[in-house]
């Protein structure tokens, strides 16, 4: 929030770093990322609040709590992480309207935006199909199979991809030089979610719950792990099966 605020409405002065002036009017292109980058903090920060007050905790966090400098590491990558991911809004932004208004708005701008909006809709969706399911008494304990969740394992972290890609594009109108190289905004959330906090270890948990259970199995097989495909679609058949001659299609 703090960052994209002071990007879109404070730029450096003329006596160097520490001299901070208020910028000139905001362009169309700064005003459209700059709230989309607003909107997705607030939404962020709302569903996370909400969540550990509706659920008493963060289970994420819960072994951290005992460990200061390893939840100080935490907090200090999450900012990195925030820095990182909104370069494509910052470089936006750190431009003047006469760089902005030389470019007339266009396809990237357009492409960009759509993908943002989709992917936020797809996030935000899967965000409250899974906390609705989680509130009724009958499924607890179970996972989740219904909604977007039945044509992803993650469709949250599919939405959250999308968006930081649709903030890229948008920028790739207006961007020279380096400034591409903000590539890193969506480079680094699809290491982060794919690799590191996100699926591997949303993953594991899931396999540690319900491993061994043939329904669960069953939901792995069909369900794309990510993007949002038809059932069936990627299933994975082990090879006993694939060398059988006679196991059905």
């Amino acid at each position: 929030l703090a960052v994209t605020l002071v990007s879109l409405f404070i730029q450096a002065g003329e006596d160097g770093p520490f001299d901070w002036q208020s910028g000139p009017d905001p362009t169309t292109r700064q005003i459209i990322l700059s709230v989309f980058a607003l909107v997705w903090t607030l939404r962020l920060g709302v569903f996370l609040g909400w969540r550990v007050h509706k659920f008493g905790r963060d289970k994420r966090f819960d072994e951290m709590l005992s460990k200061p400098l390893a939840l100080l590491g935490i907090w200090i990558a999450q900012a990195v992480w925030v820095w990182a991911i909104t370069l494509p809004v910052q470089i936006v932004n750190s431009k003047t309207p006469v760089e902005l208004d030389s470019k007339s708005l266009g396809a990237l701008d357009v492409i960009g935006w759509t993908v943002w909006v989709l992917g936020f809709i797809i996030e935000v969706t899967a965000d409250i199909q899974k906390s609705l399911f989680k509130m009724k008494p009958i499924n607890k304990g179970k996972w989740i199979d219904e909604g977007l969740w039945s044509y992803s394992r993650h469709p949250n972290y599919f939405g959250e991809i999308l968006l930081w890609w649709g903030a890229y594009i948008a920028g790739c109108a207006v961007f020279v030089d380096w400034e591409f190289l903000a590539i890193v905004s969506p480079a680094f959330t699809m290491l982060l979610l794919l690799t590191a906090s996100g699926i591997p270890v949303q993953e594991a948990q899931a396999e540690k719950r319900w491993g061994s259970d043939p329904g669960y199995k069953n939901y792995r097989r069909r369900t794309s792990v990510l993007i949002l495909l038809p059932h069936n679609c990627c299933i994975s058949r082990d090879s006993s099966e694939l060398s059988d001659p006679m196991s059905p299609n």
